[in-house]
């Protein structure tokens, strides 16, 4: 079979998926989801009658945000290639 055809360019390949970089995009959900997970262990945490250290959940809670903002960036940044 001759699979001369078959070969795409750069340009004609990001034509055909409307130029989205699927790696960061992909990378990016997970990040957002580890940063869901941060956020959510940070505030159960904190929801104990006596936490070990408060000051360790608000850490884990404002560090689970802004890895959830860091994912989301990460993802426009893929989906706007």
């Amino acid at each position: 079979m001759n699979f001369d055809m078959v070969e795409l360019n750069e340009q004609e390949l990001m034509a055909v998926d409307g130029g989205k970089d699927w790696g960061m995009i992909i990378g990016g959900l997970g990040t957002m989801a580890v940063g869901g997970v941060t956020f959510a262990g940070g505030v159960i945490g904190l929801a104990e009658p006596e936490p070990v250290s408060s000051f360790a959940g608000y850490r884990a809670v404002i560090g689970g945000c802004g890895t959830v903002l860091a994912g989301a960036g990460a993802v426009a940044s893929g989906w706007r290639k």
